[in-house]
């Protein structure tokens, strides 16, 4: 969905008046990882920087087994992959396992040594930097990305992020009174607040994508209610 005349207005707006973003009621994502690739080839995209690349150390395994790691993906798919990731645990052990271009850096502080990692000379607008299911986790999410736009000014950005209206929280809540969600997560974001985080930011995201879609969304076609959202820009 590309952002239109009225969206963009509310996203800048700061008066704190309530805004009704109105969501297409057609299908239009499909898996989140899908998408992302999708995503990535409609822009040309050569040389990727993965942000969060290795996952969670204590499912790492599992995902290799079962070929869903989706680092080597990205590898399989597109000829100029690295991977950074701030747990060195999950590094190690993947190095150990024979996985290469794999970084315990910072991207927020390391810029330079991962663009040179990527790629002596950056190739025009055939750059990306992607953070699937990354934000969630941090502390800082406005901070970490006005950052990362620092570091990496001209390249592509795709991040997704769970939505907090996902058909698979909304009736948890109705019917049982709990939540259920990642115990490293910080934050849960709507199709508006993410895109106003990324704009408070400093990026000005052009797209967003509804993904994960339950047999219900399926059928009620209530993109509002898919389980990821997914949002691209340029730095």
């Amino acid at each position: 969905m590309k952002l239109t005349e009225e969206l963009i207005k509310g996203i800048n707006a700061t008066d704190g008046k309530t805004c009704e973003f109105s969501i297409p009621r057609t299908r239009e994502g499909k898996d989140r990882k899908e998408e992302l690739i999708s995503v990535l080839k409609e822009n040309h995209i050569e040389n990727i920087i993965h942000v969060g690349a290795c996952g969670h150390l204590n499912s790492i395994q599992k995902q290799l087994d079962a070929g869903t790691w989706f680092h080597d993906r990205l590898c399989n798919t597109f000829s100029n992959v690295i991977g950074t990731d701030i747990s060195e645990n999950a590094v190690e052990y993947l190095q150990k396992k024979g996985k290469e271009r794999l970084y315990v850096k910072d991207a927020t502080t390391e810029g330079v040594f991962l663009k040179k990692m990527l790629c002596e000379k950056q190739a025009g607008d055939s750059n990306a930097i992607i953070l699937p299911e990354v934000i969630e986790h941090i502390g800082s999410p406005v901070e970490f990305l006005t950052k990362i736009k620092e570091n990496f000014q001209g390249f592509h950005i795709v991040a997704t992020v769970p939505n907090a209206f996902g058909s698979w929280i909304i009736p948890r809540v109705a019917k049982k009174n709990c939540e259920m969600i990642n115990s490293d997560h910080k934050y849960w974001f709507t199709p508006f607040t993410i895109l106003k985080v990324f704009h408070e930011a400093g990026i000005e995201i052009d797209e967003i994508r509804f993904c994960d879609y339950s047999v219900w969304d399926k059928l009620l076609k209530r993109n509002a209610m898919c389980n990821t959202l997914l949002v691209k820009g340029k730095l």
